[in-house]
C-alpha cells in the first residue's frame, strides 16, 4: 500500500472510531465526511458491503447489498453528509441468505479470523466481543489504530454479520 493511502486509511479509521458527533463538512475536512458515511452504514443492516470514498464534495458507494432497496437506501444515508455535492452510487446487489448463522457460529468464526492473525491473536485478551442476533459489538483499548483497522478490515467480511458497532474500541 501507498504510504499517502496508508495515512489516509489510518486517518480515517482513526476519526471514524472516535465517532465523530458532529455533521461532516467538506472541503479540508472530506477525509472524515468519508468516515462518517461509512459509520452510517455499519450500523445499518446489510450495509456491512458499502465501500465509501469522497472526492471534491462527491460520494462513491461501491460493493455490495442484499436488495435494490438497500442500494437506494445506501444513496439516501449518503445524501445525508453535509456538503455531498452528488453520490455516485455503484453498488451491485448481490443477494444473501434470509438468515444469518447462529451468533455462537459467528462469534466462532470472528475468534477463527482473529487467531489466525499474529498480531490480532496478541491483542486478543484486550477485547470484548458480542454477538446478538448477528450484530457485533467490539469494545476495549487496542495498541495501536493499524490493529484496530485490521480487525475491522478482517470481520467486515465474515458472512452473516448484520452490523459492526466498533465505536468502543479505542488506540492510543
Amino acid at each position: 500500500m501507498k504510504p499517502a493511502l496508508r495515512v489516509f486509511s489510518l486517518i480515517i479509521l482513526a476519526s471514524l472510531v472516535q465517532g465523530l458527533a458532529s455533521p461532516p463538512v467538506w472541503g479540508s475536512d472530506e477525509v472524515s465526511g468519508a468516515l462518517r458515511a461509512q459509520k452510517l452504514f455499519y450500523r445499518e443492516p446489510g450495509m456491512m458491503g458499502v465501500e465509501v470514498r469522497s472526492a471534491e464534495g462527491m460520494l462513491t458507494l461501491s460493493g455490495s447489498v442484499p436488495t435494490d432497496a438497500h442500494r437506494t437506501r445506501a444513496a439516501e444515508i449518503a445524501r445525508q453528509v453535509g456538503g455531498v455535492k452528488e453520490v455516485r452510487n455503484r453498488l451491485r446487489v448481490t443477494p444473501v441468505p434470509a438468515t444469518s448463522p447462529p451468533d455462537a457460529d459467528l462469534l466462532a468464526e470472528i475468534e477463527a479470523r482473529i487467531a489466525g492473525d499474529s498480531e490480532l491473536a496478541e491483542v486478543r485478551p484486550m477485547l470484548r466481543i458480542t454477538v446478538e442476533d448477528a450484530n457485533v459489538t467490539l469494545a476495549g483499548k487496542l495498541p495501536g489504530w493499524g490493529l484496530v483497522r485490521a480487525l475491522i478490515r478482517g470481520l467486515r467480511r465474515i458472512p452473516g454479520i448484520k452490523t459492526l458497532d466498533f465505536m468502543r474500541l479505542t488506540a492510543p
